[in-house]
């Protein structure tokens, strides 16, 4: 089974829908399926960061990069990049697809001068894309109370990257 990514189209968003659905389950996946719809056109839009994966014609799983805000300790407020959500269907996961997602998208952020990513998630499956906790560079994110410290995490795509400490402010549409 041939696994293409590539960036995703008008015409996948249903499909991605499902997906989103299908991989966070009935209590989530409906409301990560609207973020994703709001993303694609909020002010933090970057549509060159959503990445579809497809198998035998069939889009099995999506990534996105989007805009969020850093408010700095010294009053001003800066747009940082930040991975959110990444989904792969039931029937995909565990087959490497996840994987080739975030590191298709990280790696077009990197050539693109993308300095560092943000992210709320599993260290122990983001960890091995190199991402580490968002604390150790003074960013702090808004994650829910049952998760621990250590899912704000960051990853360094430039090492001459300045990377402004401060609160991490996810837009409206961000749940």
């Amino acid at each position: 089974m041939t696994v293409t990514i590539r960036r995703a189209a008008a015409t996948d968003y249903d499909a991605i829908d499902d997906v989103l659905r299908e991989a966070f389950g009935t209590d989530e996946g409906p409301a990560v399926a609207a973020m994703v719809r709001s993303i694609r056109t909020a002010e933090f839009a970057y549509p060159d960061y959503e990445l579809v994966a497809e198998r035998d014609g069939h889009v099995v799983g999506q990534v996105c990069l989007s805009g969020t805000s850093v408010h700095t300790p010294d009053g001003t407020t800066r747009t940082i990049t930040m991975l959110s959500p990444l989904a792969v269907h039931p029937t995909a996961q565990g087959t490497g697809v996840g994987s080739a997602l975030v590191r298709a998208v990280l790696r077009k952020a990197s050539d693109d001068g993308v300095t560092f990513v943000i992210l709320e998630g599993s260290p122990q499956y983001y960890g091995r894309f190199g991402f580490c906790p968002a604390a150790t560079y003074g960013l702090h994110l808004p994650i829910p109370d049952w998760a621990p410290p250590e899912a704000a995490q960051i990853v360094i795509l430039d090492p001459q990257a300045e990377v402004p400490g401060g609160n991490v402010e996810y837009p409206p549409y961000v749940p």
